[in-house]
């Protein structure tokens, strides 16, 4: 129900963004950024993909968070979680 979207979409942020904002060149040859583990494509392209496009996006980052921790960098766990909510969400308005 509509409800139950707006609900869920207040459990999760919007982005994964953790406001770090950079890069390291030992982190995937500095093209993921440290904070919320996406490709610069990927942040770029964030407000107009689709909510199971995120899904996948969060996905891959979540792997890529499994390389390195950074200090103020989102976990995996959080990754995961807010990549089955895309995911819920892009299931329900099916």
């Amino acid at each position: 129900t509509d409800s139950t979207l707006s609900t869920a979409a207040t459990e999760v942020p919007t982005t994964p963004c953790t406001r770090i904002c950079r890069y390291n060149a030992d982190c995937y040859d500095g093209q993921v950024c440290i904070g919320c583990f996406r490709e610069a494509y990927e942040i770029g392209t964030w407000a107009s993909m689709t909510d199971m496009e995120k899904a996948y996006a969060l996905l891959d980052a979540a792997d890529r968070s499994s390389v390195q921790d950074f200090e103020g960098s989102i976990t995996k766990d959080e990754l995961l979680r807010q990549a089955k909510h895309w995911q819920d969400r892009s299931k329900q308005q099916l």
